[in-house]
């Protein structure tokens, strides 16, 4: 076994290069539950945030999924997660490696590991390529916000490479192709993959930030200049399609019963294509959306769009659709709903929730009166 000893952090990613100004929001109408009280309004009081977005060129690059890099003695992270939380998941990476008989390793100070590769496990890949691909991306929501913007800071051409995450589902498929991107090479969880020349971008988001001129890249690109009009004007995006997940809407039926009352029409974006998601929400005019990955098509929407995001307040530092939509010119409100407590969920956005009908009466009013 080839052994290293590696720094968890790479001061390469940190320092500024090619930056990007992300944007305070001041939402038009909002509610919050009792709970939230004495909390920070994490959606009307964010900083200003610089971020470094520019592609990097590695040569001679060790790639051990999720979202670690080994290059000569460093250990990068492709995603942009805090620090604490990006430790945790560096742990968690090297023990799932571990398991797999791809490597061996021990922590020697709270900065450093000492890392054996297992040489039997290592596939070499000549060439440049390129990652497009992170530890999250097999959800909708991540794939739309962190992996596509990354791509405007490449210089696309039919011939580049690029390594992608399996699943390839249909929606990675048909945005990739929308792209032009073409040659695909499915990440090889069970090997270590060494690229002779190996370029990444950090995350295009994270839970306080959205990469503006990549999403608005994204759209120029995905959105077509002739719309199809046999869609809705007021769409009810729900999750009513979706069973036995622990962030469920416990009042949904009477959430729908509202909604539904003001002409809204009630969708399940798992039924539509991507190319047709991307429809739906570039010809709505107003729009309602339970909280879940579905809300990423809000970048498609039109300038002026009105929409209202239904949310968990469990889930309150979970704001990158909200900033996304004043980003692209949305007129945007948010209605918390309660959370459950006192459950077993590591992920406490992740648990039963409910929303306050009266309050959602009052917020599709002032949606109605503003046309």
């Amino acid at each position: 076994m080839k052994e290293y000893f590696i720094k968890i952090f790479d001061n390469a990613l940190i320092n500024s290069a090619k930056k990007e100004k992300y944007y305070k929001i001041d939402l038009f109408y909002y509610s919050r539950t009792k709970d939230q009280s004495n909390m920070i309004d994490v959606f009307k009081e964010l900083p200003e945030i610089i971020v470094d977005q520019r592609v990097r060129t590695l040569k001679d690059a060790y790639y051990l999924r999720p979202d670690l890099i080994f290059h000569k003695n460093s250990l990068i992270v492709s995603s942009h997660k805090k620090n604490p939380m990006r430790i945790k998941n560096i742990y968690k990476a090297l023990d799932l490696a571990r398991t797999r008989d791809l490597l061996n390793w021990e922590l020697v100070s709270n900065s450093k590991v000492k890392v054996q590769l297992n040489v039997n496990k290592i596939e070499t890949y000549k060439g440049t390529f390129s990652l497009l691909a992170n530890s999250s991306c097999r959800m909708y929501h991540h794939w739309v916000f962190d992996v596509l913007p990354t791509l405007e800071s490449e210089d696309l051409d039919a011939n580049q490479r690029f390594i992608i995450n399996r699943p390839l589902t249909s929606w990675k498929k048909q945005s990739l192709d929308v792209l032009g991107v073409k040659k695909l090479f499915p990440i090889r969880h069970k090997q270590i993959m060494f690229f002779e020349r190996l370029k990444f971008c950090r995350s295009a988001s994270e839970s306080n930030y959205v990469y503006g001129k990549g999403i608005n890249w994204l759209v120029e690109h995905l959105v077509p200049n002739e719309l199809e009009n046999t869609f809705f004007d007021k769409i009810f995006v729900s999750r009513g399609d979706i069973s036995n997940h622990p962030r469920n809407l416990n009042n949904r039926p009477y959430v729908k019963s509202m909604v539904l009352k003001y002409g809204y029409k009630e969708i399940f974006c798992s039924q539509y294509s991507f190319k047709e998601q991307i429809q739906l929400f570039a010809n709505a005019k107003k729009i309602v959306i339970e909280h879940g990955s579905a809300g990423a098509n809000c970048i498609f929407c039109p300038v002026g769009c009105h929409i209202l995001y239904l949310q968990p307040d469990l889930a309150n530092g979970f704001n990158q659709h909200v900033l996304a939509s004043r980003l692209r010119g949305h007129n945007t409100g948010l209605l918390f709903g309660l959370s459950e407590k006192n459950t077993k969920s590591s992920k406490p956005h992740n648990v039963p929730w409910s929303v306050d009908i009266n309050k959602l009466e009052e917020a599709l009013k002032i949606m109605e009166s503003a046309y």
